[in-house]
């Protein structure tokens, strides 16, 4: 037999220096998966985003000056980073909207009770059980009188509920201006502003030829530091009782 011939050896020369797909020792290339990524590993998708979780608890508890510059960041974040949590945040902002409509419902509502109920007659200081007396400057406009003394020592007053008899009604008030001018001036004053805004209150009252003008006012120095408010009211002109409120 004849002897074979000895097989080539291979040298390391022979054995390529990179595997398939890239240099020696990084992983190859598999279609389909990114690279960086092994064979098996799947990309990791990003995480809900933490600003708007935060968004969405403070909205619902009507922190609103956290829930609406977290929901706008966090709306920012992931488009930029791709991450979910979209629906938290929005649903963070539109809590707050809800917040802000109700606390804007409540002040108007306030200021428009508000409004109401300064546009209605004032109520009475008496109660409805009897008479009270009060102070000159406490008297209110729609007050009734018990009785009335046209004297410049009066401090206080009896009122009652208008449906009882009584001497007078407050119908408005003044307020004069300056300094202590001396009571005699301060009587003149008051009668003057009281008569001229009376009469244009009262001008289409059917009972304003049996009225005549009876004011409060400050009877000396000390009281008008205190203030200088003039009550104006109306008595019946005959010294009468007077029942009821007097028809505007």
């Amino acid at each position: 037999m004849n002897p074979q011939p000895p097989q080539h050896m291979p040298m390391p020369s022979d054995y390529p220096l990179s595997a398939p797909g890239g240099v020696y020792g990084t992983h190859p290339y598999y279609p389909g998966v990114p690279p960086g990524y092994p064979p098996g590993v799947p990309p990791q998708r990003p995480g809900t985003n933490g600003l708007a979780i935060a968004a969405l608890i403070t909205g619902v508890l009507g922190m609103c000056l956290f829930a609406i510059p977290f929901g706008l960041i966090a709306l920012s974040q992931i488009r930029s980073r791709g991450q979910a949590g979209r629906g938290l945040a929005i649903g963070g902002l539109v809590a707050s909207s809800l917040w802000v409509l109700v606390a804007v419902g409540g002040f108007a509502g306030g200021a428009l009770l508000s409004d109401d109920t300064s546009s209605k007659s004032v109520e009475s200081s008496a109660s409805v059980d009897g008479p009270g007396s009060i102070s000159i400057f406490d008297v209110k406009v729609g007050d009734c009188i018990q009785d009335g003394v046209e004297s410049d020592r009066v401090g206080q007053v009896t009122v009652v509920p208008c449906d009882q008899p009584h001497h007078s009604e407050a119908i408005t008030e003044v307020f004069l201006d300056g300094s202590w001018p001396g009571v005699s001036e301060v009587k003149q004053q008051a009668a003057d502003a009281c008569t001229a805004t009376l009469g244009e209150m009262l001008a289409e009252s059917p009972m304003l030829e049996q009225l005549r003008v009876f004011v409060l006012y400050p009877s000396n120095e000390a009281r008008w530091k205190t203030s200088t408010k003039v009550t104006c009211s109306v008595v019946d002109a005959n010294g009468g009782k007077l029942t009821g409120t007097v028809p505007r």
